[in-house]
Parts: structure tokens; sequence; C-alpha cells
């Protein structure tokens, strides 16, 4: 089997109905490590009251915003590509968190099952 241990964005839909955008730092059969896990938030857009806007708020508030953390694959429905416009805001929102490029790091990891 072919693993990808490219550092990328990735959209993670969870069994439980969390949606989480995030840095995929590696990928294993069972495990995927991530970082920067950010959950989608629908707020309202004033312009444009009939549409609302899409923001993020921290997934898990309580860790450090650039710890590793090891999810376990069996608790997730799929694990896609976000769309260009939402990969460009999610960056943004990092950038904006880290007040630089922070490093994306393979160390510090937390296991998630």
């Amino acid at each position: 089997m072919l693993v990808d241990n490219s550092i990328k964005n990735v959209i993670i839909k969870f069994i439980t109905g969390e949606e989480v955008i995030c840095k995929q730092i590696s990928r294993e059969n069972s495990c995927i490590c991530i970082q920067s896990p950010l959950t989608f938030v629908m707020a309202f857009n004033p312009e444009y009251p009939t549409q609302g806007e899409v923001s993020f708020t921290p997934w898990l508030v309580g860790t450090d915003f650039f710890t590793n953390h090891t999810i376990n694959i069996s608790s997730t429905i799929t694990i896609t590509t976000p769309s260009e416009v939402v990969n460009t805001k999610y960056n943004n929102a990092i950038n904006t968190i880290s007040g630089d490029n922070k490093n994306i790091t393979q160390d510090s990891n937390k296991q998630i099952v």
C-alpha cells in the first residue's frame, strides 16, 4: 500500500459528525497524524443574510494549537482535500494564530483514539 506522508491540508469528517480542517503530518494504515485542527463554524453575514459565512474555531481548546495529534482512522468517515477557497481561509487563519509561518513538525505527538 502506498503511504502519503507529505504535509498537506485535509478535511476530516468524524463518525461523531464533527468536521475538522487540519495539517496532515503523516498517514499510515490505521492512524493519521494531524496538527493545527480547526472546526467549521457558520457565522451570520449581514451583507448576504441568506448565505452565512464560514469561520473556524479550535478543535481542541485545551491544547497547544501546534501540537501533533494521532487519530485512529476507524473514527473517521472520510478524509478529503479542502476546496481552494477553504484552503486559503485556513492558511490565513493559521498565519493569524501563529503570527507568522510557524514550522510544522513531526514531534510532540498526542494520541487520540
